[in-house]
């Protein structure tokens, strides 16, 4: 049996560049609350032949420790004695529980070069004169009293290749041994030895502090320890390549910047590296976890992501597994290709409490393969969308969005304008958080977090796209010009489904109506309104379709039987060709003037002129009207297509086509002429 204990003195110094090149410990300073069932009876440890200092000490949660010995003895081994102490816990554990011994040794350096699991004997020759089985220690579980009753051990000599039994390390530097058996168990023990051949007396020591496991689920609580292994590697490739793990603890301290490193330097033949992650108790029902890293864009470029797993365990038994490439969407990819750091987020979809970031070796890649580790957080799922809740919104241009996310009512939801960075809104689970008045497309990210912790899950995106705005009514009210104190009818149509509403101003302002139609109130100048559309979604038109109503305060006729007033206008899409001059010259003293309306032909318009009297006239009136056309009485066809009507405020009376029998019409001179009815 092979043996280990503490280093000598004058292997200090080779040894601090071993912890700075190879040591490894993960996880974070931050305090968490869940609880430790510890140990409290010593079943093996108070009898003098059991050769344990202070075995009480082992059953309290501070710095106190028990010191379990042993001795080499002397000629043939008179004396020789193995310590041995065994911890029992109040109840049974199930198996597959993980359970953590705290331990020390004279010489900590040592458990340095244990810490890498299976690669336990290449750190230590990397040493140089640590020797594994010198002095060493059987560490395991039991179910029952004494040896007879092991459920799973293993010998400090064999370097801990037994992944059920590691030897880890805290945040604080502390040594632990994790013990996952695959049955029921209900005590824990530690045996140091020495081996004889180092000299009679020789002698060595463990310290034990506190043997416990973790119960219950804490949402705040992170990474406990960490410890790692490998395969492949050999002493050049740790001792000249950087192979191994470099500065582990910088994956957790208080320095998002910085980072641990997985290398496999330059390696031409199969080789793992692997980093383990451990959390005391196991995660909440849908609890995630995020894996910060980054890797060499070469490597990327490569195929590395295809070596770069990331798995997941309850105790011993793996609950997820995953490569990179197969997790990745198109965003994180190109993050990684960009060289940047990239948070991953993954759900195992089953409680767990251990992490393993490993990287496989491509062979025949001349350049050194690593991955740089930020951290590893368990965190609270990412927020979901369950209706009405959207990632994709739609809005108005100029309006606010309200965005929703789905998560449980003990998180709340973080909202922020960019996938990383930056200070996010705080809203509670069921709340919206409410934009600001957006005129282009946006993208927000909302991340969910307990309540109670400050780990939040990945930043999911939701994206808010402007709506495209209605199409601009078209005004089919056209060149109105009114005598002062008269009203104007403006029109316009637009597309199905949209509505059309009437406004005094360009931008802003509450429309003063809705319709395709608008009677302005009697108007004294001339004003211009303006019409837009709006859809079923309640987006306006980017902008608004000016309409001027001209109004003209010209002399009127002296004649008390001649119209006073009229409003004049062109109706149907806008016409280049089509306009109204003079219009009030119909109204005037002047009998020599006139109103012309001016249509281009083949264009569907209707030119108008209303023409108002001061009084009503009886029904026996006649109505004389003094006209003109291109073409006189000469074509009866441009004739049929001038209609008159005699309306009662704005109910039509009679209507006549110029060219019925039941007008009268007179030529006056050239072109001119007269039409009573």
């Amino acid at each position: 049996m092979k043996s280990t204990s503490t280093l000598s003195k004058n292997l200090k110094k080779s040894l601090v560049v071993l912890v700075t090149f190879m040591s490894i410990t993960i996880l974070n300073s931050k305090s968490y609350a869940q609880s430790r069932i510890y140990a409290n009876q010593v079943t093996i440890g108070n009898s003098p032949g059991d050769h344990v200092d202070n075995a009480n000490n082992a059953l309290q949660s501070n710095n106190n420790f028990a010191r379990v010995r042993s001795n080499a003895g002397l000629a043939f081994g008179a004396g020789a004695y193995s310590g041995e102490l065994e911890l029992k816990f109040p109840t049974a554990l199930p198996a597959g529980t993980t359970s953590y011994i705290r331990i020390n040794v004279s010489n900590p350096d040592l458990l340095n070069a244990l810490l890498g699991g299976n690669l336990g004997g290449l750190l230590a020759d990397v040493v140089g004169s640590v020797a594994l089985g010198s002095r060493y220690f059987n560490v395991g579980a039991r179910m029952g009293t004494g040896e007879d009753n092991n459920i799973i051990q293993e010998n400090s000599a064999d370097g801990f290749s037994d992944p059920n039994i590691k030897l880890i390390k805290d945040a604080a530097g502390n040594f632990y041994i994790a013990l996952t058996p695959t049955a029921i168990y209900d005590r824990v023990f530690i045996k140091d030895h020495v081996n004889a051949l180092l000299g009679l007396g020789a002698s060595s020591y463990t310290d034990v502090y506190h043997a416990f496991y973790g119960t219950g689920t804490d949402p705040c609580a992170q990474g406990f320890s960490t410890g790692f292994d490998g395969s492949g590697l050999t002493v050049d490739l740790i001792k000249l390549g950087g192979a191994g793990v470099t500065n582990p603890e910088r994956a957790i301290d208080a320095n998002t910047n910085n980072f641990s490193k997985l290398s496999l330097g330059i390696i031409g033949v199969a080789g793992t590296v692997s980093q383990d992650i451990y959390f005391e108790t196991l995660s909440k029902p849908g609890e995630e976890f995020n894996v910060k890293l980054q890797v060499d864009p070469a490597l990327v470029s490569l195929g590395l992501l295809n070596n770069i797993s990331i798995k997941a365990y309850n105790g011993a038994t793996e609950v997820f597994t995953g490569n990179l490439s197969s997790l990745l969407d198109l965003d994180l990819l190109g993050l990684l290709n960009s060289g940047d750091p990239v948070a991953l987020p993954f759900k195992p979809n089953a409680p767990f409490n251990r992490v393993r970031v490993s990287i496989q070796s491509l062979l025949s890649v001349g350049l050194t393969q690593y991955v740089n580790l930020y951290s590893v957080i368990r965190s609270a799922p990412r927020p979901t969308f369950t209706a009405p809740a959207s990632n994709a919104v739609t809005i108005c241009s100029g309006s606010t969005a309200s965005l929703f996310a789905t998560t449980s009512a003990d998180n709340e939801l973080r909202w922020y304008d960019s996938p990383t960075g930056g200070t996010g809104v705080t809203v509670a689970y069921n709340a919206a958080f409410v934009t600001p008045a957006l005129t282009a497309n946006k993208t927000y990210y909302v991340a969910a977090k307990n309540k109670t912790c400050t780990a939040e899950s990945a930043r999911v995106p939701v994206t808010v796209t402007m709506a495209t705005p209605p199409a601009l009514p078209e005004v089919t009210s056209n060149n109105l010009t009114i005598s002062a104190g008269q009203t104007a009818t403006l029109t316009a149509t637009a597309a199905a489904g949209n509505t059309i509403k009437w406004f005094a101003a360009a931008t802003g302002g509450a429309a003063l109506a809705t319709g395709p139609e608008y009677t302005t109130p009697a108007l004294n100048a001339t004003t211009i309104y303006y019409v837009g559309t709006e859809n079923a979604a309640g987006c306006a038109s980017a902008s608004r379709v000016p309409v001027t109503v001209t109004v003209v305060n010209g002399p009127v006729s002296s004649d008390c039987r001649a119209a006073i007033a009229q409003q004049t206008g062109i109706r149907g899409l806008l016409c280049a060709l089509c306009s109204i001059q003079g219009a009030g010259n119909s109204t005037d003293n002047d009998p020599t003037n006139f109103t012309r309306i001016n249509l281009a032909v083949g264009v569907g318009a209707v030119g108008y002129q209303r023409l108002i009297f001061a009084n009503p006239g009886a029904a026996t009136d006649s109505i004389r009207l003094d006209l003109a056309t291109p073409v006189g009485l000469a074509d009866v066809s441009v004739l049929g297509g001038i209609t008159i009507r005699v309306m009662n405020g704005n109910s039509v009376v009679s209507t006549r086509v110029l060219n019925s029998a039941l007008v009268d019409l007179k030529l006056l001179s050239g072109n001119r002429f007269k039409a009573t009815f």
